[in-house]
């Protein structure tokens, strides 16, 4: 018997091991990933933004070390950020998934559509408002035919 559990925890503790394995190449697919679809550039968008709300905040701190500081944010963020978001992808998306996506996207059409994806996003808000409108009219008209 004590052989038996031995044996159940040397296999759960190889297990346990080898998600760690995976998960940190999850991780780093997903930093691979987040470059190839622009997320990257996106988000160090984000963090300069975070960066001039607390150097206003801080004002008395040198420029130099906010340079400093940035810059060596820079290089840790991203890796941080697809540690924490690797779990989410995880539940929905395969590595190998993951792998494909990023080859999509480091194919030119998969560029071409990286790099308009805001643009298109825009342009699909503007319509989803205006369809939004019209739909609301509609309602609002069969609701007023109906004598409501």
């Amino acid at each position: 018997m004590k052989k038996v559990i031995g044996i159940i925890l040397l296999l759960g503790s190889m297990c346990s091991n080898l998600h760690g394995q995976n998960k940190k190449e999850y991780s780093a697919a997903l930093v691979d990933l987040f470059k190839a679809t622009g997320t990257d550039k996106t988000y160090i968008v984000a963090m300069e933004s975070v960066f001039d709300v607390m150097e206003q905040a801080y004002s008395d701190v040198p420029d130099e070390f906010w340079s400093i500081l940035e810059e060596e944010m820079r290089g840790t963020s991203l890796e941080e950020l697809a540690d924490l978001v690797t779990p989410v992808y995880m539940e929905y998306l395969s590595l190998d998934d993951i792998k494909a996506i990023t080859t999509f996207f480091d194919s030119p059409v998969g560029q071409k559509y990286a790099e308009s994806a805001a643009d298109i996003y825009s342009g699909c808000v503007a319509v989803g408002e205006e369809w939004g409108e019209r739909l609301g009219k509609m309602i609002v008209k069969k609701i007023e035919d109906a004598g409501y």
